[in-house]
């Protein structure tokens, strides 16, 4: 292989895959964060908790060793 067919196959590789339009709008319904912004994305990564019920406070006081 010659240099410049070395750097077409390595370009083919490296370059990004497009999307249809169709393909874009399919995922979007999917997947909300497919078009979410990157803070939108980041908020969801770190969502908050599961909230506590008083049951479950309850099961988790009854499982942990008294002292």
């Amino acid at each position: 292989m010659d240099v410049i067919s070395k750097l077409k196959a390595r370009y083919e590789r490296l370059s990004a895959e497009e999307m249809s339009l169709e393909d874009y709008l399919a995922e979007c319904k999917r997947n909300p964060l497919a078009y979410a912004t990157a803070a939108e994305r980041m908020l969801r990564a770190m969502a908050s908790p599961p909230r506590s019920t008083p049951a479950t406070i309850r099961a988790c006081r009854a499982s942990s060793p008294t002292r």
